[in-house]
C-alpha cells in the first residue's frame, strides 16, 4: 500500500488528523484500458471498466476511504457495455436510456424475497410484482409498486439511499412493511397497486407535467418524492445530457437536452419549461457550433454594455 496507518491510534489528535492531500498520482485511475471505455455513477473505481485495466484495491489502504460498492448503474452500465464490443452511437444513445435494474441489484433481490415473504392479503400486489421485468419504462407495471416502496425504506432507519441500491440488508419485517405501505399509497391514491408507471413518476415544470420513464439509479435516473396525490414528483437525476460523435472528416455533430429549458430562473420565458416535453420523450435537439448556422436559429442578441450606451441589441 503507499500509506501505512497502522501504527497510529484513534481519536481526534496530532497523529491521526489529515494534514496534507493524497498525491494524485496516488489515487486509483484508469487510463485507455482495453476495453475503450471507463464508466462511473458513484460507485468502486476498482470496477470502472471490463476485463484489465481496472485499479488493485490491494493497492491502497482503506484509510482512504475509497468505494468499494457498485450502483445499479454501474453494475447495468457494465452489463450493457461490457457485452458489446462494438458500440454504435445509437446504441450509445439507447444505453445511456436504459430503464432496467440489474440482475443482481437490490430491486431484483427484494423483488424475489417479496415473492417468498408477504402475506396472502398481498397476493395480487405479489403476483403483480412477480411478472415485472425490472424496467421503469413508463408503461411498466410494478415498476411502481416497487419504487414508491424504496420511497418508504428511504424513511427508515436504515440509511438506504435512492443512488446507491446494492449492498443494502434489509430486515425482513421491514422490507414486507415497506411493500404495504406502498400497496396501500397507490391504492388510496389511484383506486388501484396496478398503474402504470408513467402515471405515478412525474415532471413538473412550470405549466408543463408529464409522465417519464426511469427511475432511481437506473441509467435513466429519475428521483422523486412522493406527493399526496400519489405523484413522485421528478426532483433529481438526468438533466443537461450531451452527446458528441466524431465523424471522418474530422469534424463533429453534437445534441442535447436539458430537462427544464434554457432560461432556468426566467419563469416568464418560453424557455423556462420548453424542453421538458422532449426531455421526457428522450428526444435531443442539436447543439450549433458554427455562427452561421446559429443566426439561422438566432431569436435575439445582446451587446454588454447596451444598457448603458443606450444601444438596442437585438
Amino acid at each position: 500500500p503507499a500509506y501505512d496507518w497502522s501504527g497510529l491510534l484513534p481519536g481526534d489528535t496530532r497523529r491521526t488528523l489529515w494534514t496534507d492531500y493524497v498525491p494524485f498520482g496516488d489515487l486509483p485511475q484508469v487510463l485507455n484500458p482495453p476495453s475503450g471505455y471507463i464508466v462511473n455513477a458513484n460507485s468502486s473505481p476498482f470496477a470502472a471498466t471490463t476485463g484489465d485495466g481496472n485499479p488493485d484495491p490491494a493497492d491502497y489502504p482503506e484509510s482512504l476511504g475509497i468505494e468499494t460498492f457498485d450502483t445499479n448503474r454501474s453494475l447495468r452500465a457494465l452489463e450493457l457495455l461490457g457485452g458489446d464490443t462494438s458500440i454504435t452511437a445509437s446504441e450509445l444513445r439507447q444505453y445511456k436510456f436504459d430503464t432496467r435494474y440489474a440482475a443482481v441489484s437490490d430491486m431484483a433481490r427484494w423483488r424475489d424475497r417479496l415473492v417468498e415473504l408477504a402475506p396472502a392479503a398481498l397476493d395480487d400486489e405479489v403476483a403483480l410484482v412477480e411478472a415485472w421485468d425490472l424496467t421503469t419504462d413508463g408503461e411498466s407495471r410494478g415498476a411502481a409498486l416497487m419504487v414508491v416502496m424504496l420511497t418508504f425504506l428511504t424513511e427508515s432507519d436504515l440509511d438506504v439511499e435512492f443512488s446507491r441500491l446494492t449492498d443494502h440488508a434489509i430486515p425482513d419485517a421491514v422490507l414486507v412493511d415497506a411493500f404495504r405501505r406502498a400497496a396501500d399509497y397507490l391504492i388510496a391514491t389511484h383506486g388501484t397497486a396496478d398503474v402504470a408507471w408513467e402515471d405515478v413518476n412525474r415532471i413538473r415544470r412550470g405549466d408543463v407535467e408529464v409522465g417519464v420513464s426511469g427511475g432511481p439509479d437506473t441509467l435513466r435516473a429519475i428521483y422523486g418524492s412522493r406527493d399526496g396525490d400519489g405523484i413522485l414528483a421528478a426532483e433529481g437525476g438526468d438533466a443537461y445530457v450531451l452527446f458528441v460523435t466524431f465523424l471522418a472528416d474530422g469534424t463533429i455533430r453534437s445534441e442535447s437536452i436539458h430537462q427544464f429549458g434554457s432560461a432556468t430562473l426566467d419563469e416568464g420565458s418560453r424557455h423556462y419549461d420548453d424542453q421538458v416535453r422532449m426531455f421526457a420523450a428522450e428526444r435531443l435537439r442539436d447543439v450549433w457550433y458554427d455562427e452561421a448556422v446559429i443566426r439561422q436559429h438566432l431569436e435575439s442578441e445582446y451587446r454588454p454594455g447596451d444598457e448603458i450606451s443606450g444601444g438596442t441589441g437585438r
